[in-house]
């Protein structure tokens, strides 16, 4: 089973993304017509906050659903996974955000059953979005910025300090899509031909290492 990591490195001073390396979501599992966006998600941390950028170049961009905790999935969506505290469970969180940012956000161990806590998270979370058009391509993106406060009222065990060692998954989907497709960042190996379309697979997350941590 293959196991990437990506090094979440302090961002001084904020704003500048150019020297961060690119986590590519280039695995798809579930190809069925052959499209493969370029996408990628980029990571640092403020010292308060985890920062995700992530960001699809894209033949066509949907964007429908408009209310927080909408099923963003069948959009032009990109998606991070995120267990913060991997010692004490394998209960994660899913942000799930399209092109006009809406979110949503669940919780729990695997897909059935999760907590949606869309109305609680989407005032306490920072979300953008971003355009870039050429020629060729359009090139859409979000960023999310996640407090450690956030996660702390999640999980007790991170006893106010974020830990050196976190698992999760970057995806890019888009089910409702002209090319439906469904790309991650950590390999995801599926059970047997023929399987659902299912990102909420936790063994398959990789490995997410912050540098420089404090607390708060």
């Amino acid at each position: 089973m293959e196991c990437k990591s990506y090094t979440i490195d302090r961002m001084e001073p904020e704003g500048l993304w150019d020297g961060f390396p690119a986590a590519y979501i280039d695995c798809y599992p579930w190809d069925k017509n052959g499209y493969r966006p370029v996408a990628y998600a980029k990571v640092c941390h403020t010292g308060e906050a985890l920062v995700f950028r992530l960001t699809a170049a894209e033949r066509e961009i949907i964007s429908v659903y408009t209310a927080n905790g909408d099923p963003v999935y069948r959009d032009s969506c990109l998606e991070v996974f995120l267990n913060p505290c991997p010692f004490a469970g394998l209960d994660y969180i899913n942000f799930e955000l399209n092109p006009l940012g809406t979110i949503l956000v669940g919780y729990g161990s695997n897909k059935n059953g999760r907590i949606d806590l869309s109305p609680f998270a989407s005032d306490k979370l920072g979300i953008k979005t971003f355009y870039c058009q050429d020629e060729t391509e359009t090139r859409w993106g979000v960023e999310l910025t996640v407090p450690y406060k956030f996660l702390y009222e999640l999980y007790p065990g991170l006893n106010k300090k974020m830990q050196p060692s976190m698992r999760g998954n970057f995806f890019k989907s888009g089910a409702d899509s002209s090319y439906p497709h469904y790309g991650c960042w950590n390999p995801i190996e599926t059970q047997y031909e023929g399987e659902t379309e299912n990102f909420h697979q936790p063994a398959f997350f990789g490995e997410l290492l912050i540098n420089k941590i404090a607390s708060c």
